[in-house]
């Protein structure tokens, strides 16, 4: 059973596994004071025999972890694209079938009315399908960025940047106009000086665009009806315009996030799959 040393108390005793917490947590340190019986005197921890196998254990614990949360959340983002795009088609179908209204091209009305109550359906189909697929993607992409950001509060302990709050953040009104932007720039930064690698002015770049991009499609998914009343002319034409290229938005914002993760999390595995074999 092991000991350590947190502001001049010494807590324990408590086995390898809550050391191990502790560590991961940042609350014990490769320099804080640790002693086992059988040990002679009070050692750093990077100094003891256990450092090794807490080392190991994060390396893959930390691998692993941004691992499965990126094998979920990217494919997510795919399927959440491809889903508005196929939406950009049905609104088109719209389209045709309002010119065949307006122009009479159906036999009869009853006709008319069974291609609109299709139309409707699938509608009705198509809307729940993004829905279920937005709440995955919700609960993929908190997974993801709890991972990024605890990930990176191990690459450097310094970091002051919480977990949760970075997930979080996405949610919170006002601050998510500011502070999810912040955690994700800490968490590329970090995961690239982990490996050596310094953010260049393309990265801040790429990540400020990335952020941009989010706003402005929630934006447009918030403001739809309000800006058609603005544009005037056909209400209808116009609303189904509008949401094609609010759809196309979200699809290239979801790409966009493809990137930025893809990024983050290959440099992580690099980092942390590396760090294990040096062990």
């Amino acid at each position: 059973m092991w000991y350590y040393v947190n502001e001049g108390k010494k807590i324990g005793p408590m086995p390898d596994f809550d050391i191990s917490r502790c560590y991961n947590e940042g609350l014990v340190n490769d320099e804080t004071k640790v002693w086992i019986k059988g040990q002679k005197g009070w050692l750093a921890l990077k100094d003891s025999s256990l450092f090794l196998k807490l080392s190991a254990n994060r390396y893959s614990e930390s691998n692993r972890r941004i691992t499965t949360a990126t094998m979920f959340f990217r494919p997510m983002l795919a399927a959440f694209a491809i889903a508005n795009l196929s939406t950009v088609g049905f609104n088109f179908l719209l389209l045709r079938h309002l010119d065949k209204i307006i122009n009479g091209r159906f036999e009869s009305a009853l006709q008319g009315e069974i291609a609109a109550n299709v139309l409707k359906n699938t509608n009705t189909l198509i809307s729940l399908i993004l829905f279920l697929l937005f709440l995955v993607l919700l609960r993929t992409g908190f997974k993801w960025i709890y991972a990024a950001a605890l990930n990176a509060r191990a690459m450097d302990r310094s970091l002051t940047i919480s977990p949760s709050f970075s997930a979080w953040s996405f949610f919170i009104p006002f601050i998510n106009l500011i502070a999810p932007f912040k955690a994700l720039k800490d968490i590329y930064k970090t995961s690239l000086k982990a490996i050596g690698l310094k953010m260049s002015s393309y990265g801040y770049a790429f990540v400020l665009n990335w952020w941009f991009l989010n706003l402005y499609a929630l934006v447009m998914v918030f403001f739809n009806d309000y800006m058609v009343e603005k544009l005037g002319g056909d209400v209808f034409r116009m609303r189904i315009y509008l949401s094609c290229y609010t759809s196309v938005c979200i699809a290239l914002v979801c790409l966009v996030w493809i990137l930025l993760i893809s990024a983050i999390s290959s440099r992580q595995m690099r980092y942390f799959g590396k760090g294990r074999e040096r062990l």
